[in-house]
């Protein structure tokens, strides 16, 4: 039998996390995946390899990504008196040392798996009382950001919470655009008890669809070797 022909892409997956368990053929390095296929002419190997990069890198996360987005344009259709906030502006936000409360509102599980660095986990039937005894009492000027795997429960939570302070005590409160899941399929940093971590729950069986890095999902708490 011929010996393989291995061909490789740089793809940058947080960075300075040396030990990300690749699955499904790919190779041991956060930062680096490799792929073989039967040694064959030359010209040949160049285009299966480029061919298999544009698969890989494009096409998948892209798929993802769409699915996601239609997920989250369907939350925002719902919930239209709940203003959102992308992944990338709280992670501007987070940054730049502005102040404001993260709260996840997901399950004990979920929580357990990863979340946001600083997040405080609420019930997503918590009531208001209830948000107060974990945060402190909610005033005007205060930002609050929730978020849960896609958005649903964030979102639902949200507007409960609008409601029941009315417009004179309402804070800057946002629901986390794509959730966690766009937070994780954008490679940004997330911890658990442990520390930092790479690994995100799926919530469900037909959510995790939603996921990018279908290889860093785990629906119990894993330590990074």
């Amino acid at each position: 039998m011929a010996s393989p022909a291995c061909s490789s892409f740089d793809q940058p997956l947080w960075k300075g996390l040396s030990a990300a368990p690749y699955q499904y053929g790919w190779s041991s390095s956060p930062e680096k995946h490799t792929f073989c296929f039967p040694k064959t002419s030359g010209i040949l190997r160049v285009g299966i390899a480029i061919l298999m990069v544009v698969a890989f890198a494009c096409l998948a996360p892209t798929a993802h990504s769409q699915s996601l987005r239609n997920v989250s344009k369907s939350i925002a259709q719902t919930y239209p008196d709940v203003p959102l906030i992308s992944a990338s502006e709280l992670a501007r936000k987070s940054a730049a040392g502005e102040a404001f409360v993260l709260l996840d509102v997901r399950s004990k599980a979920e929580f357990a798996v990863s979340h946001i660095s600083g997040a405080v986990r609420i019930d997503p039937g918590a009531s208001l009382e209830a948000v107060e005894n974990a945060i402190g009492p909610i005033e005007p000027d205060d930002t609050i950001v929730l978020y849960c795997s896609v958005g649903y429960r964030s979102s639902r939570l949200a507007e409960r919470l609008l409601k029941k302070l009315g417009p004179q005590r309402s804070p800057h409160l946002f629901s986390l655009e794509g959730g966690i899941f766009q937070w994780h399929n954008d490679a940004r940093s997330l911890e658990n008890e442990a520390g930092a971590t790479l690994w995100v729950h799926p919530f469900n069986a037909a959510r995790r669809e939603l996921l990018r890095h279908q290889q860093l999902v785990s629906w119990v708490p894993r330590r990074e070797e």
